[in-house]
Parts: structure tokens; C-alpha cells; sequence
């Protein structure tokens, strides 16, 4: 089936030096969320809410290896440390 060619929506669109949204972004500890609980009383099913702490247990440093040749990286206080990372990587993987 064809498709109609057309120009590319204006917001669409990247901007070659626009800094990326990770740019000097500081990861916090963690997060609180609702947790349903169930139980019952005799017959009946109850819920409550309870909330709990999530940790953040993901990396929180840069992983992007090429951020020293980015353009968009420039200004960031985190470019260096994705090649940093891939250059330790690479050297515990021999």
C-alpha cells in the first residue's frame, strides 16, 4: 500500500545543538507510591492503601559513550563520564 509523502512536523524535528533532557539532571534517592493491600474480614475482602518508599537502584551516573563529540553534551556537567564508564567496562571485560 503507498504511503503519501509529506514534510516532517515542526516539533518533531531535533535541533542539533538543543541540549538533551538528561542534561545536569540530579536523580533523587528514590520515590514514595500507593500500594494496595488485601484482607478480609470473615467473608467480606477489604483493601487499604499503605504507602512505601521506593529506592532508586538504577545507575545515576551518564551512560552515553559518546558525549565528549555531542554536540548537544556541551555544556553538561556529566559529559566525560559515559566514555569513562565504557572505558572501565571494557577493561573489566578482558
Amino acid at each position: 500500500m503507498p504511503v503519501i509523502d509529506h514534510e516532517v512536523h515542526e516539533k518533531v524535528s531535533i535541533d542539533a545543538y538543543k541540549p538533551y533532557g538528561c542534561k545536569d539532571r540530579e536523580m533523587s534517592p528514590g520515590y514514595h507510591a500507593i500500594n494496595r493491600f488485601a484482607g478480609t474480614t470473615g467473608h467480606q475482602p477489604i483493601w487499604w492503601l499503605e504507602r512505601v518508599r521506593i529506592p532508586h537502584v538504577m545507575s545515576r551516573e551518564c551512560r552515553y559513550d559518546m558525549s565528549l563529540t555531542d554536540p548537544r553534551c556541551t555544556d553538561c556537567k556529566h559529559r566525560g563520564t559515559g566514555e569513562a564508564y565504557a572505558a572501565r567496562v571494557r577493561a573489566d571485560a578482558k
